[in-house]
């Protein structure tokens, strides 16, 4: 990504499940330098499974995540830069949860 953003230039958006927790996202910081921003979704995994399989009714159920097995990212503190936490509720559409992440970044 580094490398594309150095040849291209511009904004670039990444969805990575992997920066689940500050070290990671220390790490990444020092690759892609400290404007990068983080946003980190926090649901129930109840809440997640539900919204998940809803989308995707076709999957049968023995191929189905059970809900407790869902990942679940280390929430960013008040003084990490650059990070924001949104937590995802049941009511939130998926228009909702771009707004607000919109509205915080």
């Amino acid at each position: 990504m580094k490398q594309e953003r150095d040849r291209l230039g511009g904004d670039f958006i990444a969805v990575w499940a992997f920066a689940d927790n500050k070290k990671t996202r220390d790490k990444i910081r020092k690759i892609l330098g400290p404007e990068v921003i983080f946003v980190i979704l926090s649901i129930d995994a109840k809440i997640a499974h539900q919204r998940k399989y809803s989308r995707d009714q076709d999957v049968p159920e023995e191929d189905k995540v059970p809900a407790h097995e869902y990942w679940v990212c280390e929430l960013a503190n008040e003084d990490e830069p650059n990070a924001v936490n949104i937590e995802i509720t049941e009511e939130m559409s998926p228009e909702d949860v771009v707004k607000k992440i919109l509205d915080s970044i």
